[in-house]
């Protein structure tokens, strides 16, 4: 659990995502869940700074929509935000 959120940063790791999905489900009802969410949060916006870094391929559109769905999601949770993180997601998807 505690390597997920850096795998996570990798752009195109969809299965990852899928493992961090069943570990949210099976903490549903703890008090980790909330620190998990932010983990997630954080490796979700750096997977999307690493995505509009790499690529700027059209096919690639699907696989962003999916990342910024879990954002939204993700921020629904988690009010707290990393701001320099945040910062270079803005800076980062504007280019």
């Amino acid at each position: 659990i505690d390597q997920l959120p850096a795998a996570l940063e990798k752009a195109e790791n969809n299965e990852s995502w899928t493992v961090a999905d069943a570990i949210s489900r099976v903490l549903e009802n703890s008090e980790e869940l909330h620190a998990w969410r932010r983990r997630l949060l954080s490796a979700c916006m750096k997977g999307l700074i690493v995505m509009y870094n790499n690529s700027k391929d059209e096919s690639k559109q699907e696989e962003e929509r999916s990342m910024l769905l879990r954002l939204e999601e993700l921020l629904h949770f988690v009010e707290e935000v990393d701001p320099d993180v945040w910062s270079s997601l803005v800076k980062t998807g504007l280019k």
